[in-house]
């Protein structure tokens, strides 16, 4: 009788301790539904929306040609917007961050390459040009969802915009939209 209860008394124990380790295979099958830790750049936000602010810039029209990819003589556009100075909150760049929004390659086929009043420029990630933003020691990519020039007076043009950063391109940061509004000078260099 002894051992008879013996068994019974390690049983119970087996069948407790037992019920601990599915409690525990359960924890861990949640887990891996979870699946692997969250990217420590997907933790970040620059939030440029909050922190800085467009300041006037410049458009300028160029001539390129690359005969080595096929590209013949051909007129773009380049638009410069600086940005306020501001903390991006990542720790391995001086502080506070002077950086600008560059569009480079932009090709506007329009009647008057001088006269941009009324033009409004939409991009995306399939787009020819070249607009990024130094953030993080990276150039980060972005998308311009609308950019508009309305022009004041000659050569100067009242410009909105909205461009979604892709930060998550350079593993930066998250990626997040940026509404602004400011001045541009249209510089004749021909």
């Amino acid at each position: 009788m002894i051992c008879k209860s013996y068994y019974i008394t390690s049983y119970a124990t087996f069948e407790k301790t037992m019920g601990i380790f599915e409690f525990w295979k359960k924890k861990t099958k949640i887990s891996d539904k979870i699946g692997v830790e969250i990217p420590s750049y997907k933790k970040v936000n620059i939030d440029l929306q909050n922190k800085t602010q467009a300041e006037n810039g410049t458009v300028e029209k160029y001539w390129f040609e690359n005969e080595h990819i096929g590209l013949e003589n051909t007129l773009f556009h380049r638009i410069i917007i600086p940005l306020q100075p501001f903390d991006s909150g990542l720790d391995y760049e001086q502080q506070p961050l002077d950086t600008w929004l560059v569009i480079e390659f932009l090709k506007l086929d329009i009647a008057n390459p001088n006269e941009l009043d009324g033009l409004v420029i939409t991009t995306d990630k399939d787009s020819d040009n070249d607009a990024s933003v130094s953030v993080g020691s990276a150039h980060n990519p972005f998308d311009i969802n609308k950019l508009t020039f309305n022009k004041i007076s000659e050569n100067i043009y009242n410009t909105e915009g909205e461009i979604e950063v892709i930060f998550e391109h350079e593993m930066i940061a998250n990626n997040e939209l940026f509404r602004f509004k400011t001045t541009v000078e249209f510089k004749e260099n021909e």
